[in-house]
């Protein structure tokens, strides 16, 4: 495939924050499981304005992190668009949906994109994952699968 049709997953979070780092756990395994496919794995602690080049060399980007709510565990698979504004923080860190909006602006042109979360349980200073988001990363993992390759071709 062509740098255009070159699919982007990048994970992001805090590997030393328990399920913060659920990001570095999944670009670690994800990395492997598509080394042979025209996809990219990037990690990250946080999106950060350097990442424009990139996105803009895909055709689909795939963001995945944790997230705070009710039931530890819960896969989140959401549609992005570009943020209709972007933060006075840019020079900081970005949400995936400023990040999107900055490519279009830098680059003039936004790809498709998707934004996979786990609830997490557990947000400490603690480098293993609380037991409801490794329980689910075999799930998390079959939902990149199929958002990447839609037809059946490998499991994970």
């Amino acid at each position: 495939m062509e740098e255009e049709e070159k699919i982007h997953i990048i994970a992001y979070g805090n590997p030393l924050r328990q399920d913060d780092g659920v990001g570095w756990r999944a670009a670690q395994h994800l990395r492997e499981f598509f080394q042979d496919d025209p996809v990219e794995v990037i990690f990250r602690q946080q999106l950060t304005q350097d990442l424009a080049l990139a996105v803009s060399n895909s055709y689909h980007v795939i963001f995945i992190d944790s997230e705070f709510g009710n039931t530890p565990g819960t896969i989140t698979h959401r549609k992005l668009v570009p943020a209709r504004h972007l933060s006075s923080t840019i020079t900081h860190h970005l949400t995936p949906a400023e990040l999107l909006a900055l490519t279009g602006i830098l680059c003039g042109q936004v790809p498709r994109a998707d934004l996979v979360t786990i609830t997490g349980a557990a947000f400490d200073v603690n480098e293993f994952l609380s037991p409801p988001v490794e329980a689910a990363l075999p799930a998390l993992f079959k939902l990149i699968e199929g958002i990447v390759n839609p037809l059946p071709n490998k499991s994970i």
